[in-house]
């Protein structure tokens, strides 16, 4: 298997003939590409986190803000990078990187050498320009006009690219989930001796090796009816849960893992813990499904049809199939999508068109993010779940269709709170290839 440093010349170099054909599509000379602006909190001299713009992280894993790509049709890209002396804070550097032969690199010292530099390679040559909003009105006075800073029709065609990964991208993203995997596996061994949620989280960091603020997202990690909160960031300090729901991935080179994983300890209530096993077949036949030309409303249908019919088959429901979802029933216990595209962005880009679609379905899910007919190259997560969420089901109990709902038995599962279950899947040209369950084959057992 080649190794992700060596999969890099064959991600760049594609990348910029077909951003090049863009540029000339809409008559750019070229385009430059800001890696972020360093932010303060209001009335504080504390730093934002930082986050490179995701449109720069697409052509180099460079870490830190100021840096400036610039795009030329048919020529080798450029790379200004900004490396301040500074003894307050550590700006990254490194060592000879895999990256490097892929570009022309300047160093300078200062955010105005790069700006000075920009200016001269892009004044009279009908530049793009991609930044955040302060990037943005500093390249107005440095040769790029105002209608060319961030143009939407630009930006939804580079967005598009993103939809289809390249061999380093995907091999970003399974690395990311071998990682994960680590850290999942110190979780569930702090879960089953009674760790709080803090403990928890914790020790997913450990395994991970990461710092908090490198992860592509905060961890969920919630105990008991906490798992009903589908974005739960709280961090208690109860121990010996009886269900927890860890839902965590890492970064790297840029590229996110998204893992979703349910466990019950032995004193959890043995009809929640059989949901669990359910669900968990199910998630693996949805994957299954995955492949060139499946809808991702088709995804969304099957998840729902067969959660009825693990609702009813546990008692929980007195209606399956249509019926079920018809009435509202299936949406109460699964609000949210089967999945999303996950690269770059933990929620990426170019994850909906309007086309290919079936407009039934399209009817029945109005509010489905990610929709979209899936092509090799993409990588999507499938996250189904079943949450006793009180909010819902009090709208339900309220609702012509309570008649349909078990409810002494509803009111004894609300306290064992949610279950979700999310791998992360590459489409390929013959199907599909699980970037998940291999790490994590041991945990799964």
């Amino acid at each position: 298997m080649n190794s992700i440093e060596s999969l890099f010349p064959a991600h760049i170099g594609p990348l910029t003939q077909k951003v090049g054909g863009i540029l000339r599509n809409y008559n750019y000379g070229a385009l430059a590409i800001h890696s972020g602006t360093p932010a303060f909190y209001h009335s504080d001299d504390q730093e934002i986190t930082f986050h490179t713009l995701p449109h720069f992280r697409h052509w180099t894993p460079l870490l830190g803000p100021n840096h400036i790509l610039i795009i030329t049709p048919d020529a080798r890209p450029e790379l200004i990078i900004v490396a301040p002396e500074d003894y307050w804070y550590e700006h990254t550097m490194w060592d000879d990187p895999f990256w490097a032969n892929e570009f022309n690199i300047t160093h300078v010292g200062n955010t105005k050498a790069a700006w000075d530099i920009l200016a001269g390679k892009v004044t009279g040559r009908n530049s793009a320009f991609i930044g955040d909003e302060t990037a943005s009105g500093t390249a107005t006075g440095h040769g790029i006009l105002p209608q060319n800073r961030n143009p939407k029709e630009l930006l939804e065609k580079l967005d598009e690219l993103r939809t289809v990964k390249s061999e380093y991208e995907v091999a970003c993203i399974e690395k990311a989930n071998k990682i994960a995997a680590l850290g999942h596996a110190r979780a569930y061994d702090a879960f089953f001796a009674g760790g709080s949620e803090l403990d928890i989280h914790h020790a997913y960091l450990i395994g991970t090796k990461q710092a908090e603020a490198d992860l592509p997202y905060p961890i969920i990690t919630a105990l008991d009816s906490k798992s009903a909160i589908l974005h739960y960031q709280n961090k208690r300090e109860e121990r010996s849960g009886a269900i927890c729901l860890l839902d965590a991935g890492v970064s790297h080179l840029g590229f996110a893992s998204d893992v979703t994983r349910t466990w019950a300890s032995p004193k959890a209530d043995g009809r929640f813990v059989s949901i669990i096993s359910a669900l968990d077949t199910l998630q693996k036949e949805l994957c299954e499904k995955v492949r060139p030309g499946v809808h991702t409303l088709e995804l969304h249908y099957h998840a729902h049809f067969s959660i009825a019919h693990i609702l009813k088959s546990h008692d929980i429901i007195y209606k399956e199939g249509d019926e079920a979802i018809s009435a509202g029933l299936t949406s109460t216990f699964f609000p949210h999508g089967i999945g999303h595209f996950l690269g770059i962005q933990v929620h990426d880009v170019g994850s909906s068109n309007a086309e290919n679609k079936d407009d039934k379905l399209a009817e029945l899910f109005p509010k489905l993010r990610t929709m979209r007919k899936l092509e090799p190259g993409n990588v999507i997560t499938i996250e189904p779940g079943i949450y006793f969420i009180p909010m819902l089901l009090k709208k339900l109990k309220e609702s012509s269709a309570s008649k349909f709902v078990n409810w002494e038995l509803v009111e004894a599962l609300t306290p064992s709170g949610g279950i979700r279950i999310e791998d992360n899947v590459l489409v390929t040209k013959e199907g599909h290839r699980n970037l998940t369950r291999q790490y994590f084959e041991q945990l799964d057992k």
